[in-house]
């Protein structure tokens, strides 16, 4: 789950599912805690998934 807020980070921990908070959203990084991973931007996110980190 890829989400800028606290309900999106809520929703993928529910569904057990790897969480990528996205710091440049509608929510602060505060709300994101809890993410299996912060990204600062799209290309951090690619990152992520492409790298295999999910």
């Amino acid at each position: 789950m890829v989400g800028d807020s606290s309900n999106d980070i809520q929703a993928g921990m529910r569904a057990g599912i790897t969480t990528i908070g996205c710091s440049w959203g509608y929510g602060n990084p505060e709300e994101l805690q809890g993410a299996n991973f912060l990204a600062a931007s799209c290309h951090e996110v690619g990152r992520i998934l492409l790298n295999g980190e999910h």
